[in-house]
Parts: C-alpha cells; structure tokens; sequence
C-alpha cells in the first residue's frame, strides 16, 4: 500500500514539476519577445525623432514622429513617457526665438537615460553622468556626401 502512494505522489510531483517548468519557460519567452517588441518600437521613435530633427521638417517625417510616440504610449515606461511628453512640449513652446539647443539636448539625454532604464534597469549606474551625443545627417532629400571631401552633392 506505501508503494502505491509513493507511486501516486512521484507522478503527482513530476506532473507538476512539468506544468511548472512549462509555465516559466513560457513567461520567459513572452518577457523576450516583449523586450524585442519594446526595443524595436524605441528604435522607431528614436528614428522618428531624428527626422524631424535634421533640418527638413516634411509631413511625412512628422506623421512618423507622431504614430511612433503615441505608440509609445502602449509600451512605454511612466518616466520614459514623462520625458517624450516634456520634449514635445519643449519643442511646441520654445518654436524660434526662446529655443535652447541645450536644454533640448538635456531633455534628449533624460528620454535615452529613461529609456536605457526600461530596457535595462541594471545599467543605469553605468550612465547616471553620461551625456550622449544625438546626430543628425543634415542632408535634405536627394542630397548625397562626398566622403573624400566632406561636400554635399545632389543626386541626379
């Protein structure tokens, strides 16, 4: 009778020990795909963010900043939302004469470091005084470099 309840209780556990590892190895691939769906989205506004920066503001350019913040609003952290919200209205009420490349850049730094955070929240030490650089091609549409001497050139 013992045999029988000790056969009993080992299936028991090995099923669940199954359900259980099944379950985290699921929620694992889930927290996965959620952290590449996270960081592609981040890489589209970033790449938004840069066309309507770069010196020729087209409604395109402007379409895509606008569809790839609101989706933001889907995935982003509070304080990464905190910090596009503060950049937008920085942008809408500084327009021409009040406007600080400075502070912009400051409230692009807060944005990268916030994002960096919900990516991965155990670098952030790493970063808390780093300042990043934010580049723009200044080249408009239709206009190429010269690489050897550093000019512009339209394309034919």
């Amino acid at each position: 009778m013992i045999s029988v309840w000790i056969a009993i209780i080992s299936g028991l556990l090995a099923i669940l020990a199954a359900i259980i590892t099944h379950y985290l190895t699921k929620r694992r691939e889930l927290e996965i795909r959620e952290a590449e769906y996270k960081l592609e989205r981040y890489k589209d506004f970033l790449a938004s963010l840069a066309g309507v920066g770069s010196g020729y503001k087209t409604y395109d350019a402007h379409v895509h900043f606008t569809n790839a913040a609101n989706t933001l609003n889907l995935i982003a952290s509070k304080k990464v939302l905190e910090a596009v919200y503060e950049l937008v209205d920085y942008v809408q009420t500084h327009k021409g004469e009040n406007y600080n490349i400075s502070e912009q850049n400051k409230i692009l730094n807060k944005l990268i470091l916030e994002i960096r955070r919900d990516l991965h929240p155990r670098t952030l030490k790493d970063f808390k005084q780093f300042e990043f650089h934010f580049f723009s091609h200044g080249l408009k549409p239709g206009e190429g470099v010269d690489t050897i001497k550093g000019q512009h050139s339209h394309a034919k």
